[in-house]
C-alpha cells in the first residue's frame, strides 16, 4: 500500500483525466470528475497501470459536500450530491 497525501478539493491528473479529491482514503479516494455536475463520488486508485495521480491544483469543492470544511464522515461510502454549476466570470 502506497498511501498518497492528497487533501480535499485537489485536483488530481491520472491517465489523462482530471478528478477531483472528496476524501483520502490512502492508497485510494473518493473523487469526482473534473470539472464535473451532478455526479456520484466513486472510488479511484491512486496508482493504475504503474501511474501515479499528480496533484495539478487545489479548487473550492462544489458545496454542499460532507467534505467541504474539511471533515469527511463517510469512511469510504458514496454519499448523494447535488451541484450546482458556477457562474461564468
Amino acid at each position: 500500500m502506497t498511501e498518497v497525501q492528497f487533501v480535499p478539493g485537489d485536483v488530481v491528473l491520472l491517465q489523462g483525466e482530471a478528478y477531483q479529491v472528496l476524501e483520502n482514503l490512502g492508497d485510494e479516494g473518493m473523487v469526482i470528475p473534473f470539472p464535473s455536475e451532478e455526479v456520484e463520488p466513486f472510488r479511484l486508485e491512486w496508482i493504475v497501470e504503474g501511474e501515479r495521480a499528480r496533484r495539478i491544483g487545489n479548487e473550492p469543492l462544489p458545496a454542499p459536500t460532507p467534505c467541504s470544511s474539511g471533515e469527511c464522515p463517510t469512511q469510504g461510502n458514496p454519499v448523494k450530491m447535488h451541484f450546482t454549476p458556477r457562474k461564468q466570470q
